[in-house]
């Protein structure tokens, strides 16, 4: 892919764990109006392994265009399994807040104690919410939104990704990929570690990481300085 023009590709956006996709609305607002973007949603009520997602993601891409992949959070490893199933017209990855393997092993054995659904089904507090995810600068709005998102994704399923994500190792086939990548990550995320951007930089040190001042939910409190990274990476393909 060399200098096509940005209405002649599709940017295909995979959502965090909730799976709504409802959250990248200050992204899609930030970016420029000649960006032909999809937004895939997972389904609410229906366990899927990301085997399954991966699957059910590659139905939900028109073969029309080339297309890019922007994958946040919990769908990293979905990106990156889809570079190996769909054809050549997906060109790049975008990893935002995302890690190749379970990003807290250490929690790994807690949690036969802690994922109980009536426990993951109980919303944080306020402050914890936004200590832990949203930031102390996301509006009440947006924060509002987050929590309503919450109640609609069963906990069932919400549980399954959990263990999902404590499962899943794609460290492999982010090594063996030739497509370009963009990694962003934000240095005040306390979801995912550090550590789990290392991991991808270890893996790939070609790949040159962009560190953003911004709590886990990165796309939603920097939008505008994402889009600045974004669009200079869109446009070098």
């Amino acid at each position: 892919m060399s200098n096509i023009k940005s209405d002649s590709f599709r940017v295909i956006l995979l959502p965090g764990i909730y799976g709504t996709g409802l959250m990248f609305t200050p992204l899609l607002n930030a970016m420029p109006d000649e960006y032909d973007c999809q937004v895939i949603s997972y389904p609410l009520e229906q366990v899927l392994s990301y085997a399954e997602l991966t699957a059910y993601v590659a139905e939900q891409i028109p073969q029309d265009k080339p297309f890019v992949i922007l994958a946040e959070s919990f769908s990293g490893p979905i990106a990156l399994m889809l570079s190996e199933v769909l054809s050549d017209n997906l060109k790049a990855l975008i990893l935002v807040c995302t890690f190749v393997t379970n990003p807290h092993p250490l929690l790994t054995k807690l949690s036969r104690f802690f994922l109980k659904d009536h426990i993951v089904a109980r919303p944080p507090s306020r402050f914890m919410a936004r200590f832990m995810i949203a930031g102390f600068e996301m509006d009440d709005e947006q924060l509002d939104l987050a929590f309503s998102i919450q109640r609609r994704v069963s906990p069932r399923v919400f549980r399954y990704r959990l263990y999902e994500a404590m499962k899943v190792d794609v460290s492999d086939i982010l090594k063996q990929t030739t497509l370009p990548i963009l990694q962003m990550y934000s240095t005040q995320d306390r979801v995912i570690p550090r550590s789990a951007q290392r991991k991808i930089e270890t893996i790939r040190p070609d790949i040159k990481p962009v560190a953003i001042p911004a709590p886990h939910y990165l796309l939603q409190t920097k939008p505008e300085q994402c889009v600045t990274y974004i669009k200079p990476f869109l446009e070098s393909l």
